[in-house]
């Protein structure tokens, strides 16, 4: 009795072992399984295969915009060029070309408001379709140089007191000429500091050529959201305040 009884579990480990290798055996034509590492691995199918294909084109431009830094705050202090591309600066109160005769602040680059400079770049943007740029000549301006200037013209027509933060100050007003895209100036009533009547927006006493180059940057500068001051015809100031802040460049 026990003789028949092992020859019946022998003869249903054979039945299993033979299921097995059949299994095995169909599994490997249909390229379901393989052997890896001493044992049965089910392979990947196709779909997930597919889904693990580099990610489309649209994919690669979601992921590189989520992965950018968000957008300063209109009150933030940027550099200018950082955010119009092919604006040329030219400060000059970084130099001795200007009524102190020396430089009055370290540095270079122009920085005003972000807010500022969203409608400055739709300026650019507006000129260089007529095939011109903006020049700065300067933008955010430290306290500490407005007593300077103010020491070397006290004259308020030109140059605010500096007992408190005027606009330049605030970082939302900017000095700019108007010149040709490619660079080369063009002819405008005066040069920067130019504090005689050929500074004012009269136009009246400066040839056709320079008014009309002087009413083109005008009228651009106001159509974006700037106001102007009448004895500067360079000198624009955003119509949007913002409050003082000791800003170091």
């Amino acid at each position: 009795m026990k003789n028949r009884r092992n020859a019946k579990f022998l003869i249903m480990d054979a039945v299993l072992v033979l299921m097995l290798l059949v299994l095995l055996f169909y599994g490997q034509q249909k390229g379901l399984w393989g052997i890896k590492g001493g044992g049965m691995v089910r392979q990947a199918s196709s779909a997930a295969v597919s889904s693990a294909a580099p990610p489309s084109s649209a994919l690669r431009e979601q992921i590189s915009v989520s992965s950018q830094p968000p957008a300063p705050a209109d009150t933030d202090y940027v550099k200018v060029a950082d955010y119009i591309p092919g604006v040329y600066v030219d400060l000059k109160y970084a130099t001795n070309e200007n009524i102190t005769g020396h430089a009055i602040y370290d540095f270079v680059d122009a920085y005003l408001r972000y807010g500022t400079v969203k409608k400055l770049k739709q300026v650019q943007d507006d000129l260089n379709a007529s095939g011109y740029s903006l020049k700065i000549w300067d933008a955010y301006r430290p306290l500490k140089a407005q007593a300077e200037l103010w020491n070397a013209e006290p004259d308020p027509r030109y140059i605010s007191r500096p007992s408190k933060p005027t606009s330049h100050n605030l970082g939302n007003t900017v000095d700019v000429t108007i010149v040709k895209k490619n660079g080369p100036e063009i002819p405008v009533p005066s040069g920067f500091d130019n504090f005689t009547k050929k500074a004012d927006r009269d136009y009246s006493d400066v040839t056709e050529e320079q008014k009309n180059n002087a009413l083109l940057l005008q009228n651009t500068m106001i159509k974006y959201g700037f106001n102007t001051y009448s004895a500067e015809w360079w000198h624009f100031e955003d119509t949007q305040d913002y409050p003082y802040v000791d800003f170091e460049p």
